[in-house]
């Protein structure tokens, strides 16, 4: 008898023990199902965009910003004497750019690539122009989906078609499932894809685009749209002068501008670079002491400051010993590339401990965590650029995902989440609703009431609306006018008329502005603006 109770006992408890792990098994399918791989998805092969050692980088302009001048306005001198390798190598290591100066480049150097027919170049620079869409936690949902809609473009007249349908579909979730847009800014953003799409041939994204912009054909509503959440992160601050530093600095300064003032000769001195060799030997030496200093004494956001300076000069370095400015400058750095690259990681990390240091400290329990997987993304957009190397991706992918799900239950449908896609160890990132991020279907919007026919056809034909509003600057020197496009003023509305011109049909594309001219960035002001 007793036997049999022992029996039943350990039955029961079996039975238990299975229900549990049942329950378990299901909360992980869930989870799992939530982050899964869209399996229809081919994800694109990821290249190191830093790794420039097969470009025809121009040394002398490529040493301007050795001598002082901007990253934006260097950059912009190698586009307009055609040297586009230049320019993208200088794009790429920019350690001054805001993450929308960066992006409006790309843009433009990728244009570029596209039209002299580079087809690898071409891929490369929009593989990245997309990571920093979907990264980026600085930019409007309007410059995102307009830049995808621009880089299908350049990437329909090399005939990638398969990443150009990314850049579309990408584009498209923003446009449709972006909290910060009107229903007037979705329109004019699907009429920019569908312009985009209609150079493929792609008859089933033409007809989506299509069917999706019918549904926002009369939408007239003109008011503010929501404003983004500003980063809750302050400022990174400027790094305490020190002398021996500036002076050396200003040595280095001297001896680059002797060599990007030259005119009409195809190979550098050696004597120039000897002397930009010795004058960067000694900044390095004097940067060094300052970094290796005590920090004991310092507030956080100054050690802050001090070691994103080391990552920006240690950024410089790696540069160098990879060759990237178009000719070998300190040979001593090439032979150590390895080392450099060493501390530039360990810089890196450094860096954002730091800075999750600060996170973490923020009073409101919200902003700690939109504080915290705002760092995540830059981390991992520093990765996908080649600013950080060797940088643990599905570390960070998972950190992000946690984080993600935290903000989607702290504050839910409030802003796009990352979907962060894995296949064969390669990953791709794009911009989702929670709902889409939990793995259930988009929502089919709505077609807006129309209050009369006379509204609807002023709408149809007004200019753009405004985009959203942008987030807050970041950096001291941050300039808030600097966007991809200037924001068209908002439409007015003509007078009623008795006869409105009928809406094109639902399925027939309605014409679309006539130009084939991809939107043009305006050369922005430099600033200098840190994650």
């Amino acid at each position: 008898m007793r036997t049999r109770s022992w029996l039943l006992l350990a039955i029961g408890f079996g039975a238990v023990c299975l229900f549990l792990a049942a329950i378990v098994l299901a909360a992980s399918y869930v989870v799992i199902a939530r982050r899964s791989v869209t399996t229809a998805i081919a994800l694109p092969s990821w290249g190191d965009p830093s790794k420039v050692d097969k470009l025809k980088i121009d040394p002398i302009l490529s040493v301007a910003t050795l001598a002082g001048t901007t990253e934006l306005t260097a950059i912009s001198s190698m586009q307009s004497h055609g040297e586009i390798d230049a320019a993208y190598a200088a794009t790429v290591y920019a350690t001054g750019l805001t993450d929308r100066q960066r992006l409006g480049q790309l843009l433009l150097i990728g244009e570029r690539y596209a039209a002299a027919e580079n087809v690898a170049a071409t891929i490369q620079t929009h593989q990245a122009v997309m990571d920093v869409v979907a990264l980026s936690p600085l930019l409007s949902d309007f410059e995102r989906t307009e830049a995808l809609a621009q880089a299908a473009t350049a990437l329909y007249k090399i005939k990638e078609t398969h990443l150009a349908g990314l850049a579309l579909d990408a584009g498209r979730d923003v446009a449709m499932q972006s909290p910060f847009l009107k229903d007037a800014n979705r329109f004019t953003l699907l009429n920019k894809l569908l312009l985009a799409a209609q150079q493929s041939g792609d008859a089933a994204r033409i007809k989506k685009l299509n069917d999706d912009r019918s549904n926002f054909v009369d939408a007239g509503d003109t008011s503010a749209p929501p404003l983004e959440p500003p980063n809750p992160l302050p400022a990174i601050e400027v790094p305490a002068k020190n002398d021996a530093v500036a002076a050396a600095q200003a040595k280095r300064v001297a001896a680059a501008q002797k060599i990007a003032q030259l005119t009409n000769v195809k190979n550098v001195p050696d004597a120039l670079v000897e002397e930009l060799n010795n004058a960067l030997f000694d900044e390095d030496d004097a940067r060094a002491k300052v970094y290796s200093a005590p920090t004991a004494k310092l507030t956080l956001a100054q050690k802050i400051a001090l070691v994103r300076d080391q990552v920006d000069w240690l950024t410089l370095k790696h540069r160098m010993a990879r060759k990237a400015f178009g000719l070998s400058i300190v040979p001593e750095w090439e032979d150590s590339e390895g080392d450099i690259r060493a501390q530039l990681i360990q810089a890196v990390e450094n860096f954002y401990v730091l800075r999750n240091e600060q996170a973490v400290a923020l009073p409101q329990a919200g902003d700690i965590t939109l504080a915290v997987s705002y760092l995540l993304r830059q981390q991992i957009l520093a990765g996908r650029l080649g600013l950080y190397p060797d940088f643990p991706e599905s570390n960070l992918a998972d950190d992000l995902n946690d984080k993600t799900d935290e903000l989607i239950t702290r504050q839910p449908k409030s802003a796009l989440r990352v979907k962060v896609e894995t296949s064969n160890d390669q990953y791709y990132y794009h911009l989702v609703n929670d709902d889409v991020w939990n793995g259930q279907p988009e929502a089919v919007p709505s077609k807006p009431a129309v209050k009369s026919k006379a509204t609807a056809t002023a709408v149809r034909g007004a200019p753009p609306v405004t985009p959203q509003s942008t987030r807050a600057p970041v950096g001291p020197a941050a300039n808030p006018t600097a966007q991809l496009t200037a924001p068209p003023a908002p439409p007015t509305q003509a007078p009623p008329t008795s006869t409105p011109a009928p809406p094109p049909p639902t399925n027939t594309p309605a014409p679309l502005p006539p130009t084939n001219t991809p939107v043009r960035l305006p050369t922005p002001v430099p600033s200098r603006a840190y994650p």
